[in-house]
């Protein structure tokens, strides 16, 4: 197994929800989602079961378990924020961009979320890091 450590840092609030959806919390799983989305995107495979059966081998399917482990130590000390995740969004009955205009708009809410300019490590561990890698082509 390899281990390598990431430093990350918000540039934007960061939306990440906990187990009751309302307070923020860093989970490993939308981090991986993200290294399958990306892993996904630079690939140059056409044929979508070729795809999904490389993919499963990498990230894991219904029928393995996938060898990547990701923690995210020290995330409880991020600052958080109330913040408005649609800012074009104004409200009320003159919003420019609702279309609806028998109704006001009710998206300018606000939700806590991780501030801009945090910084947090996150540890991947697995038998081969430069899958998880998207500058690398398999």
């Amino acid at each position: 197994m390899h281990t390598t450590e990431l430093e990350l840092e918000t540039v934007t609030p960061m939306f990440l929800r906990g187990h009751d959806n309302r307070t923020p919390e860093l989970r490993p799983p939308p981090f991986k989602a993200l290294f399958r989305y990306w892993w996904r995107a630079t690939r140059a495979i056409t044929n979508s079961d070729d795809l999904r059966e490389k993919e499963g081998e990498i990230f894991g399917n219904t029928g393995k378990r996938s060898s990547l482990q990701i923690r995210i130590p020290g995330s409880t000390q991020l600052k958080i924020g109330d913040y408005q995740p649609l800012p074009h969004h104004t409200g009320g009955w003159g919003c420019a961009n609702c279309s609806n205009e028998d109704k006001p708009c009710r998206k300018n809410y606000e939700n806590k979320a991780y501030r801009p300019d945090e910084q947090f490590p996150i540890i991947l561990t697995a038998d081969n890091l430069t899958y998880y890698n998207p500058s690398c082509h398999l």
